[in-house]
C-alpha cells in the first residue's frame, strides 16, 4: 500500500507542477479527508472496547454483524462472556 501512495504523491506533484503549492496540498488533503470521512462512518466499535465500557448489547450487535452465518459459532461466543466486567 505504501508504493501506491508514493506513485500517487508523484502523480500529483506532476499534475501541480504549473501551479501553487496550495493546489498540492489541496490535492492531497481532499483524499485523505475523504477517507476519514468513510472510515468513520463504515468501521465498527472494538466488540471488546465496548465489553470494557460496558455496552454489552451494542457489543454483541458488533459480533453479529461481523460474524459469519454460522449462528452457532456466534452463540458460543456470546455465551462466554463473563456477566461482571473486568477491572484492570
Amino acid at each position: 500500500l505504501l508504493p501506491i501512495g508514493f506513485r500517487l504523491d508523484a502523480k500529483e506533484t506532476y499534475l501541480a507542477q504549473h501551479s501553487s503549492w496550495r493546489f498540492l496540498y489541496l490535492y492531497t488533503a481532499v483524499p485523505a479527508a475523504f477517507y476519514c470521512i468513510f472510515l468513520h462512518l463504515f468501521t465498527l466499535e472494538s466488540p471488546r472496547w465496548l465489553h470494557m465500557k460496558g455496552n454489552d448489547e451494542e457489543a454483541i450487535d458488533v459480533l453479529k454483524r461481523m460474524s459469519p452465518k454460522n449462528t452457532a459459532y456466534l452463540e458460543s461466543v456470546i455465551s462466554k462472556l463473563p456477566l461482571e466486567h473486568e477491572t484492570s
